[in-house]
């Protein structure tokens, strides 16, 4: 039953990712110009490492014990 949980999340995380990828190629618009598409490529670092991070912290929080072994 855990890992069903645990595989549930990561797949939760991941529409999130897409639903944020899409959300922000909308607002910065990465076709138009060099500037844009360098900015783009930040945010999507940024939001990579911040949803990884944020789920590893859900699933330690979740499951304390699996992960002091």
């Amino acid at each position: 039953m855990q890992r069903i949980i645990v595989l549930l999340l990561i797949i939760a995380f991941l529409f999130i990712a897409y639903f944020l990828n899409i959300y922000s190629q909308k607002i910065i618009n990465p076709r138009k110009s060099f500037g844009r598409l360098m900015l783009y490529f930040i945010a999507t670092v940024v939001m990579i490492i911040g949803l990884t991070y944020l789920m590893i912290f859900v699933i330690g929080r979740l499951y304390p014990q699996e992960i002091m072994k």
